[in-house]
């Protein structure tokens, strides 16, 4: 009787003294804040897709588009105007090479002799353009280094391939779904155009993380608006730099943290972060900026975007590690009162 009197009273001492240690030690959260890297690819605030091909290629394909964009101060004024002039005359004023897909034409029924008339003061070219061969149900591709006037039904026969960096709200360090962004895609921007529907486009995505791009291969025309919503993704992202235009006097600098665990390589970042930013960026560039560690973290201040994406990288990269935002510690389990060994 002494004895199982003296077992239950050892027990009854084991379990307060269980209790008093899960009381004295409740799972505590552990916070790492860590700003979500940025990718290679979005590293300056003009947005915009990356043509495939080779050197010349790209070369062609970033000229044509910036002759598109300019906004035209010569005369686009047409008046029963025949295409095949209309055609001429922007190979004039855009200076790169305007062809006619006439076989592409004459298969569609459509005359090089058609007239335009047109007026259009204080646009783009590419507006011009559009307003031209809409209402002809014409469109154009960029091809062979050349801008091609073509239907639309040929360009979707021979789509054009782009790569889209992942606007800077979207991007993390680790692995991300990208569903959700490829359906606002398939959903807003021209949907009959899709294979989901039918339609001569694809998108898919390549790598995840930070390494995440979204594959494209669409006509020209589509691509247009696929890079004017994800530009506004990606400013919107940045809003917190303020404008593009604003001087520096005008924004407050932000201020970021990343998590660098092993004291010796935090000092050398610490002491080396501003100037391994600034020499590895074109654009960007903040002669400014400001490094600090905090405990475990590197505290960095910039005013630009380019800066804190550089920071956010070298850090992950000297750091080689992968960090999360939150982690929790555990409490030791309690085994329950009485079990047997």
């Amino acid at each position: 009787m002494i004895a199982a009197r003296r077992e239950v009273l050892c027990a009854l001492v084991y379990a307060v003294s269980c209790l008093q240690a899960v009381a004295a030690d409740p799972p505590r959260p552990q916070f790492r804040t860590v700003h979500r890297q940025v990718s290679r690819l979005p590293l300056t605030r003009d947005y915009r897709s990356v043509p495939v091909g080779d050197a010349a290629t790209v070369a062609a394909h970033e000229k044509i588009t910036a002759a598109l964009t300019r906004v035209v101060d010569a005369d686009m004024n047409f008046n029963e105007t025949p295409l095949r002039d209309v055609v001429a005359q922007f190979c004039k004023i855009l200076e790169v090479p305007v062809v006619l897909d006439k076989q592409a034409l004459e298969n569609a029924g459509v005359d090089l002799e058609t007239p335009i008339t047109i007026m259009s003061q204080g646009t783009t070219a590419r507006a011009v353009l559009r307003r031209i061969l809409g209402d002809k149900d014409l469109t154009w591709d960029i091809h062979d280094e050349a801008l091609v006037i073509t239907t639309r039904e040929r360009a979707g026969e021979n789509p054009e391939t782009r790569l889209y960096p992942l606007p800077w709200v979207s991007v993390t360090q680790v692995a991300i779904d990208l569903q959700p962004l490829i359906y606002l895609i398939q959903s807003i921007v021209q949907p009959p155009t899709w294979d989901t529907q039918g339609g001569p486009g694809a998108i898919q995505p390549f790598g995840d993380g930070t390494g995440a791009v979204l594959v494209v291969a669409q006509t020209a025309d589509v691509h247009d608006e696929i890079e004017g919503l994800l530009r506004g993704l990606h400013e919107r992202g940045l809003a917190e730099f303020g404008g593009p235009h604003d001087t520096p006097a005008a924004k407050a600098p932000t201020v970021r943290v990343y998590h660098v665990a092993d004291e010796a390589v935090r000092r050398d970042l610490a002491a080396k972060l501003v100037e391994l930013c600034n020499t590895s960026l074109q654009h960007g560039v903040d002669a400014a900026a400001k490094v600090t560690m905090v405990g475990e973290c590197l505290a960095v201040q910039s005013l630009t975007p380019e800066f804190h994406a550089m920071a956010g990288q070298l850090s992950r990269s000297v750091a080689g590690e992968e960090v999360s935002d939150l982690e929790r510690t555990s409490c030791p389990a309690v085994e329950p009162i009485g079990k047997s060994n």
